[in-house]
């Protein structure tokens, strides 16, 4: 639980972001105050102010990109400054202490990443980079090797009547440099690791505090002049105050000024307003608004900027994450991850776990999940400096509008202890929700946290492909389904065993069957097959139930490739589509066993039949064919699937197929009183969160869709029989469906049944 001290702190900001966001408020009105000290600390704040005054670069800093070549380390060359007439503010106490705050690195366990406590710049740049850069300064000027200051032409006063990147500023920058220049005993690739011309860090060190925007003000910008040491040019630099007696520098309280402009430098942008009031991302990442020494940035600033490929996964589906601390020193780590919604091209979320632990982060607001919005449209090398749309937006209580970036930015955080676990308001930059829902934040206790997404679910509406006939029914279910097929499946519209024993097949060449009748194809099945560009052509069937008449037809449309899988009965016929299966598509390992007139029984398991490559035995009710058995017998099958109760597939047939499979199959029974409940048991073993349609066929008459078993296979789908209601069951296994179309093949389904399915997927 938080302390007293804690909740009076969040109550404190709570009341601070309140009067931030109402209109007119000078954020600079707390110069106001008599209180040196705390003028300084308020105005350090680096969301007050612009400190970012040079020319945007607009890509990674060569340094970052170049960090190996330049052997991980830049040289930062600081100079020293007091104001005309003041006293000398160095000793060699102080020298100590300030080139501890800039250089100290301690790394015992030499994990590349600085020991508790080790706190100066260039552990925190140690850290950032995951130990690729480490950051050397230098102090000038130098006199018989102890570090003092150089004294300016003019008082503090007259350099506080100058804006910041005056020519004044230019000035007084050109004499500090050329004053010590010739102190400096770095080579000239010491002082350019990425060899672009210029020195690559250059830091002012000033004397005392400013309270007013100036040009003292904490700012990096660049220097434009031609002022260079052996060669490379002065270019970027940071102005920094060294601070009063009780904030300052030596004493560490002002690194992260020292560490947000330090990081200019390397082209990461300002996260806080310059010309409007409001705190998109606020203490949660130091180009927003630093804390405590200065604390990391967020994942996303840190890998874009940075260039550090940091390891963020994507969300798609719903389901329950885990993100590890984002301060892990492991790279494989998941600390973050990003979700895109359909919604926008441009905006996208953040998520990731802030843990108010370490160097760095011990003095964020709280620990727990934080989730942010990335608006791409917006330049990313801006930043948020220009105001309402920000480039990164951090979600927030108490929020009062799309452009005020108001509300309680201290309380962001999410997590059980935090008593704030949910957000179901993401929206977009124009005010649009995405219907994205975060809950079920977990505790943050421990060094990874877990959450609930949630996407938002489309209504379904029911498409129905009904023709006059259930030709032109399976005319048009192939048409919606195929741009074009090598092979077509041709079997008698009244011989539904035959069909359903060679959808398998059918799914595995992701071909159409289409329906014919005995002696003729009918107009718009020859229509199909033209369309579809077929060159082969399979029967189901011998020639009683697809004639010779046929076969010339199918000639006649110059399809000579022409393959009849039949035997003397339907039995025979799945003997034969099994046979062919085995020897020209993929090794038999598993069957599925049915009673070849439980034609019902067959449509509910086709789909699955055909996704998981288990070729479909007819049997009758207590027998099986003696070639059939012997056959199978011989492939050592590994399992099987029995369809329909005992009624239908006995228990000593199911006994005896049990005899010639590897497993045990006595439990593998798929079956119940009647058609229904088999769809349900088969429903319930096969359909899962992977399932993405449903076709809708009625339970009676269900010829119409026997052209929708392989189209069902190869969409991933399930189908479901529809009586004049939905069994209990059935609607059960139906709720736990996340299908993403509702399709009805064929006529003849009650609008009572639609009704349910609506109701149930939505």
């Amino acid at each position: 639980m938080s302390s007293g001290r804690d909740k009076m702190k969040r109550i404190l900001a709570f009341i601070i972001s309140i009067i931030l966001i109402v209109p007119g408020f000078n954020t600079y009105a707390v110069t106001n105050s008599e209180d040196e000290d705390y003028n300084y600390i308020m105005n350090s704040s680096t969301s007050l102010g612009e400190d970012n005054l040079g020319e945007i670069d607009g890509e990674i800093s060569s340094l970052i990109k170049n960090a190996k070549a330049s052997k991980n380390v830049i040289n930062n060359i600081a100079i020293l400054i007091r104001f005309k007439d003041e006293e000398e503010f160095m000793t060699e106490e102080r020298a100590v202490q300030l080139d501890n705050a800039y250089n100290i690195l301690i790394d015992e366990d030499k994990n590349n990443f600085s020991d508790l406590g080790s706190i100066s710049l260039n552990s925190y740049i140690n850290d950032l980079t995951y130990g690729q850069i480490n950051v050397r300064t230098s102090f000038y000027p130098k006199n018989e090797d102890a570090v003092f200051s150089i004294e300016a032409p003019y008082s503090r006063k007259y350099y506080e009547g100058y804006i910041a990147g005056s020519s004044k500023e230019t000035e007084f920058v050109e004499w500090a440099f050329n004053e010590v220049k010739d102190q400096i005993e770095l080579t000239s690739d010491e002082l350019d690791r990425d060899n672009d011309g210029e020195i690559d860090a250059v830091t002012f060190l000033v004397s005392g505090v400013t309270t007013s925007n100036n040009m003292l003000w904490p700012h990096q910008t660049n220097f434009l002049g031609n002022e260079n040491v052996k060669g490379k040019r002065l270019g970027d630099y940071n102005l920094i105050n060294i601070g009063n007696q009780e904030v300052n520098i030596f004493n560490r309280k002002l690194l992260k000024v020292v560490i947000h402009e330090f990081l200019h430098i390397l082209n990461y942008p300002d996260l806080y307003r310059y010309y409007s009031s409001g705190s998109p991302v606020g203490e949660w990442d130091i180009m927003g608004d630093s804390v405590g020494y200065g604390q990391l940035p967020l994942v996303y600033t840190r890998n874009y900027y940075g260039n550090l490929n940091l390891n963020i996964k994507e969300i798609s589906q719903d389901g329950v994450y885990t993100l590890k601390n984002s301060q892990s020193t492991n790279k494989n780590d998941v600390i973050a991850y990003k979700i895109k919604s359909p919604l926008s091209e441009d905006e996208y979320f953040m998520l990731e776990f802030r843990k108010q632990a370490g160097n760095w982060d011990s003095s964020l607001p709280g620990s727990g999940l934080i989730v942010y919005r990335i608006n791409e449209a917006v330049d990313a090398w801006l930043g948020n400096r220009n105001g309402y749309p920000d480039h990164i937006y951090i979600f927030r209580p108490n929020e009062i509008g799309i452009k005020q970036a108001g509300g309680y930015i201290y309380g962001a955080y999410l997590s059980k202890e935090a008593e704030r676990t949910k957000i179901d308001n993401l929206f977009f930059s124009d005010g649009r929700a995405s219907g994205i829902v975060i809950s079920e934040v977990g505790s943050a206790e421990g060094d990874s946290i877990s959450f609930r997404v949630s996407f938002p679910k489309e209504e379904l509406v029911l498409e129905e492909v009904i023709g006059k006939d259930r030709y032109e029914t399976s005319a048009l279910i192939s048409a919606k389904t195929f741009k074009s097929s090598e092979t077509v499946i041709l079997v008698n519209g009244t011989a539904s065993a035959d069909g359903l024993a060679i959808s398998p097949l059918a799914s595995y060449l992701k071909a159409p069957i289409l329906l014919v009748q005995n002696n003729s194809i009918p107009t718009n099945i020859v229509n199909e097959i033209k369309r579809l560009k077929a060159k082969k052509v399979i029967i189901a069937g011998g020639e009683g139930v697809v004639s010779n008449k046929v076969v010339n037809q199918i000639k006649s449309l110059g399809i000579s490739n022409i393959k009849r899988l039949a035997g003397k009965d339907r039995y025979e016929t799945s003997f034969e589509i099994l046979k062919y299966i085995d020897a020209n598509l993929y090794d038999v390992e598993n069957i599925i066993v049915a009673n070849g007139c439980a034609e019902a029984d067959l449509m509910s398991i086709s789909p699955i039949a055909g996704r998981e490559n288990m070729p479909i035995v007819l049997t009758s009710k207590d027998s099986m064919n003696s070639n059939i058995y012997n056959w199978l017998k011989n492939e050592n099958i590994n399992t099987s699937y029995i369809v329909g109760g005992s009624g239908v597939v006995s228990d000593s047939l199911l006994n005896k197929i049990n005899l010639i499979t590897k497993s045990n199959i006595k439990n593998n029974r798929l079956g119940g009183i009647d058609r229904y409940e088999t769809n349900y048991q088969i429903l319930n073993k096969f359909a899962s969160s992977s399932t993405k349609v449903l076709y809708l066929i009625k339970g009676g008459e269900f010829i119409d869709g026997l052209s929708s078993a392989p189209v069902s296979a190869i969409n991933n789908g399930v189908i479901v029989l529809a009586g004049s209601s939905l069994t209990s069951k059935q609607k059960d296994a139906i709720s736990k469906l996340d299908v993403d179309s509702l399709i009805q093949v064929g006529g003849g389904v009650s609008t009572n049944v639609k009704n349910e399915i609506i109701k149930l997927l939505n």
